[in-house]
């Protein structure tokens, strides 16, 4: 029989390797996209002043809301790139203006669209809607926290943190197009706009299914609005 004290030191062991993988994960998502940008490159952060007249709105169960207060928009994000940039040795760059276009660079303005409070009874959500603008595309970001209704003091730093990470683990790659085929199925994604044929509108495992091509079936996606597909 296992005694009560081995059991608290497995469980508390048991936790330590889940939280270093949890971690380790992370850093390696965030290296990944380093990798698909064959980076060499730094990415430049700026943060856009519009910020500062973003919009708060307060939604869910008619609760008290005890908000953040002094929010500190511009120091709280640069905290959050710098503490990103030191842990996992990435080279992050907080830089008051958007400079000239540089190919060892990559350039991301951020901009903060609007805060939400979410309340139900005792927990509280706090969204906060960013905008990360590259020089060809924008990526809208919601970075989220959950507290209880009082504990609020880092609330914001953790909402702007994990839309940092969002952004960094599911950047856009280089690559511009990707085709693929499997069993007569085709497809072709450009720009974030997926084009699938199914071949004679049959399973996978129906591979002795034949039919004319003017038989397949045809299906166009926006992925970047249609998270479904």
């Amino acid at each position: 029989m296992i005694s009560i004290h081995t059991l608290r030191i497995k469980l508390v062991f048991a936790t330590i390797i889940t939280i270093s993988f949890s971690s380790c994960s992370s850093k390696k998502n965030i290296n990944s996209f380093y990798s698909d940008l064959h980076y060499n490159k730094e990415v430049h952060f700026t943060f856009d002043r519009a910020s500062n007249f973003v919009k708060i709105e307060e939604s869910g169960e008619k609760v008290e809301i005890e908000k953040p207060t002094n929010l500190k928009y511009r120091e709280t994000f640069i905290e959050t790139i710098n503490d990103l940039a030191n842990r996992n040795k990435l080279n992050l760059i907080y830089k008051e203006a958007i400079g000239f276009q540089e190919d060892s660079v990559i350039q991301v303005n951020v901009r903060i669209e609007k805060i939400e409070f979410i309340a139900y009874f005792t927990k509280i959500i706090m969204d906060t809607h960013l905008v990360y603008e590259l020089s060809d595309k924008k990526n809208h970001i919601v970075g989220t926290e959950k507290f209880l209704a009082g504990k609020t003091s880092t609330v914001f730093y953790k909402t702007l943190m994990d839309g940092n990470l969002k952004f960094l683990t599911d950047a856009p790659n280089a690559k511009k197009k990707q085709y693929y085929e499997m069993f007569g199925n085709r497809a072709i994604w450009v720009d974030g706009w997926k084009t699938v044929i199914l071949r004679a509108n049959r399973m996978p495992w129906d591979i002795n299914k034949r039919a004319s091509f003017e038989d397949d079936v045809w299906e166009l996606y926006n992925v970047a609005e249609d998270f479904s597909e």
